[in-house]
């Protein structure tokens, strides 16, 4: 009887770590696949599994088991590009920003402009609103085809506009996220370092609610008594050999709160940057900056689920030219008072900064870090919403540390090469925090 049970037992283990290997699957940050009801993560920590989805949320591998059966999937940077339809049944244009997976060419992640934003919400956001239902009809579909199909609504073709700029191969770049061009971005852009001649980047307000809401700057800029953008314009320098050639375009600058879409062409190429407009400009801004100011929160207190639209870090319209904030939803759960999510709309920190050319390469030691924000955000989940979060402190070179350090009561884990949008985030969580306590006295 001893040796048939020892029999089966050598079965059963050998049945326990003999799985069928399935090729690895190709992902971005943000995409989102279903897999089956009994498949867990057995290795990596890049993503994670809720409600029958796989959730990529870093740069790296994962492992995933089910049944027999074991599945690696390669996740990998993004690929940003917005698009906005032609027109618009709105007051306001429809822009998207969406995520594209480079090794397969799917879309795999929209964020629909002025979604959330206060202005918006209350001039036109009941049928606005309506379309966040529509985005996962395009999830994980061929930009090619996406590309080549009809355009049923409004929203198909802002999708549509996005896929077919990515697709097009793009002479030059901006940061693909929701910020503006502006000089020290353009610094050492790759796109740019072939010119043979100085180049004028055109900048235009290709649609804006309300009116006027964003302005293409056509008069001098001064920083503490001392213009830095003679009539509006940025310039920055590139060379090619011997010979330096400059790249121009005139900043934009946020005037009211509201939703933009900004123009940038240069020769054949015009791209794209739709932006939430908020009422929190500064003048003043330095780079580690960070608050939090609830910009809108739940209209029924009494929900078991509460949402705050929160702002990270104060607006840098002159003289940083980005009329963008980090903006942050904060979902807290009533009963159990813990928060549920935390999910970024748009954030100022970008994963342009780990190409090694930038500011003189000084972020390729955090390298695909930098696109690692959902990852962070990920781990507020189940945290109460008793407690404020530790924000981080400032590294030092010298010490060999590179970005902030964890503290006591904060989130253990590093994902820029700066502190400013993981304290961005930490900022407006806490004032999410604060204001849910108060909510629910």
């Amino acid at each position: 009887m001893k040796r048939i049970l020892s029999a089966l037992l050598i079965a059963v283990m050998a049945l326990s770590v003999t799985a069928v290997l399935a090729d690895n699957v190709p992902l971005a940050i943000n995409q989102r696949v279903p897999v089956a009801a009994d498949a867990v993560i057995t290795q990596g920590d890049c993503a994670v599994i809720v409600d029958g989805t796989l959730c990529a949320l870093a740069s790296g591998s994962v492992t995933v088991r089910s049944g027999e059966t074991e599945t690696t999937y390669d996740v990998s940077p993004y690929v940003r590009v917005c698009g906005m339809a032609p027109e618009s049944p709105f007051a306001g244009p429809v822009a998207v920003w969406a995520d594209f997976n480079a090794a397969t060419g799917e879309l795999v992640h929209l964020d629909i402009t002025g979604m959330g934003q206060p202005e918006v919400m209350a001039a036109y956001g009941a049928d606005f609103a309506a379309l966040e239902g529509q985005k996962d009809s395009y999830m994980n579909k061929s930009a090619r085809a996406i590309a080549e199909g009809e355009a049923a609504d409004v929203l198909a073709a802002a999708v549509r506009d996005a896929c077919r700029r990515y697709l097009s191969e793009p002479a030059f770049d901006i940061r693909p996220y929701q910020s503006l061009m502006t000089d020290r971005y353009l610094a050492n852009n790759p796109h740019f370092a072939e010119l043979t001649a100085d180049t004028q980047v055109q900048t235009a307000i290709a649609a804006c609610w309300p009116e006027g809401c964003a302005v293409v700057e056509t008069a001098d800029v001064e920083n503490n008594g001392k213009v830095t953008w003679p009539l509006g314009v940025t310039t920055a320098s590139f060379k090619n050999g011997d010979a330096t050639y400059t790249v121009s375009h005139n900043a934009v600058k946020g005037v009211m709160p509201g939703v933009a879409v900004i123009s940038y062409t240069a020769g054949e190429t015009t791209l794209l940057c739709a932006v939430e407009i908020y009422d929190n400009f500064t003048l003043t801004l330095s780079g580690s900056d960070a608050y939090g100011m609830v910009a809108a929160g739940p209209a029924d207190k009494t929900a078991d689920v509460l949402v705050y639209r929160v702002l990270g870090d104060k607006a840098m319209n002159f003289p940083g030219g980005t009329p963008g904030s980090t903006v942050i939803d904060v979902a807290i759960d009533r009963a159990s008072r813990t928060i549920l999510s935390v999910r970024i709309t748009a954030h100022s920190d970008s994963p342009y900064l780990y190409n090694p050319w930038e500011y003189g390469g000084g972020f390729v030691s955090v390298g695909s870090q930098l696109y690692d924000i959902a990852r962070f955000t990920n781990m507020f989940a189940g945290r109460s919403a008793d407690s404020d979060v530790s924000p981080y402190v400032l590294s030092s070179q010298k010490n060999g540390v590179v970005g902030g350090v964890p503290v006591e009561g904060g989130i253990d884990l590093v994902v820029t090469g700066a502190t400013r949008t993981p304290n961005a985030i930490v900022a407006a969580v806490n004032a999410a925090l604060v204001r849910f306590r108060e909510d629910t006295k």
